[in-house]
């Protein structure tokens, strides 16, 4: 009776919960189950890496990340307009006041994920699976 469209980790884990909640669950994917963005994290889960991607250093590599097509922030020029209010917040989201509220709530995420993917991995005997 709920459908859960796209098979990446995300998906699997919302539908598992359900399904331990009773629920009849069907996953749709246009590639098959983990076949996209979690087929290429090697399953790896970094329950440590919790530091805030908006920080204060980071308007100064901007112009350089903006005009690499390869690089880590590769926007059309042409949409950079509609882009720019987003850019604003995020660029204010790494001021240190800011930084410091996120690197918490980003912390406090990452514990409860690392509880919930544990108790996930137990409930369904895959414990042995974990690499360390």
């Amino acid at each position: 009776d709920i459908a859960i469209i796209g098979g990446g980790i995300i998906g699997i884990c919302v539908a598992a919960y359900l399904a331990e909640a009773g629920r009849n669950v069907t996953i749709f994917d246009r590639t098959g189950i983990c076949e996209e963005t979690s087929s290429g994290n090697a399953a790896a889960l970094a329950f440590s890496d919790v530091l805030p991607l908006a920080h204060k250093g980071m308007i100064r590599h901007l112009p350089k990340w903006l005009a690499d097509p390869l690089g880590p922030l590769s926007i059309p020029p042409a949409y950079l307009p509609k882009l720019l209010p987003w850019l604003i917040r995020f660029w204010r989201a790494g001021r240190s006041d800011r930084y410091e509220a996120s690197l918490a709530a980003q912390a406090g995420m990452m514990r409860l994920a690392e509880a919930e993917w544990a108790g996930l991995m137990a409930r369904s005997g895959t414990e042995n699976m974990l690499r360390e």
